[in-house]
């Protein structure tokens, strides 16, 4: 408890915590594999909070946790620099660009697998498309995991999309790893740099 090795339970099933506790565990997971990781409040899944538990040993460097992912420079546009910002924040625990599949597909070069009409239904009502859509429904049965629906508006959708598509025409593929280098002047220079929250800014 509270990450004081003086404070062992054994064969716990159930680690009880209060609102301002923690605590370490230690467990063994029989089969190798990548398994999801939600709370109890699944509607925040929707929202990001998914992780993953990858046992089994790493590979090709494994995947790093979502939130020491480093940040690849933001782009000149406003609306994907929005879109980059709410990738980071709702999508890296399933999808990365350019860096690899992880529990869905890699998304670099979507938009050109993709056109915007489908890539826009898609963004706007996945459940929908997974039931009607013959390209949706090959996506769920592929990865098995279907994709939750963020409850994005036309405004925040086009932000997505201008990202994907700067992405797209702007980073280059060297690897598995996140992040990718983008081409050069395709992005602000790192003190403009949108994707970190400036401390003073922080209220």
């Amino acid at each position: 408890m509270d990450g004081n090795p003086d404070n062992q339970f054994r064969g716990m099933q159930t680690v009880l915590l209060g609102s301002s506790s923690g605590a370490i565990v230690e467990f063994i997971i029989p089969e190798a594999g990548s398994y999801i990781m939600v709370d109890h409040h699944f509607a925040n899944a929707s929202q990001g909070a998914v992780g993953m538990i990858a046992a089994g040993g790493m590979a090709d460097g494994g995947h790093a946790e979502h939130h020491n992912i480093a940040s690849t420079a933001a782009p000149n546009d406003p609306r994907a620099q929005q879109g980059k910002l709410a990738f980071e924040s709702k999508c890296l625990a399933c999808h990365s660009i350019a860096g690899g599949d992880k529990l869905g597909p890699d998304l670099y070069g979507t938009t050109r697998r993709h056109d915007i009409v489908w890539l826009r239904n898609w963004l706007k009502s996945p459940e929908k498309m997974m039931q009607a859509d013959p390209t949706a429904k090959a996506l769920l049965e592929k990865w098995k995991l279907p994709m939750p629906n963020q409850g994005l508006g036309d405004e925040e959708i086009d932000q997505y999309l201008a990202y994907f598509k700067w992405a797209d025409e702007n980073l280059e593929p060297k690897g598995k790893v996140q992040p990718q280098p983008s081409a050069p002047g395709a992005t602000l220079p790192p003190s403009e740099n949108k994707s970190a929250i400036p401390m003073s800014s922080v209220k």
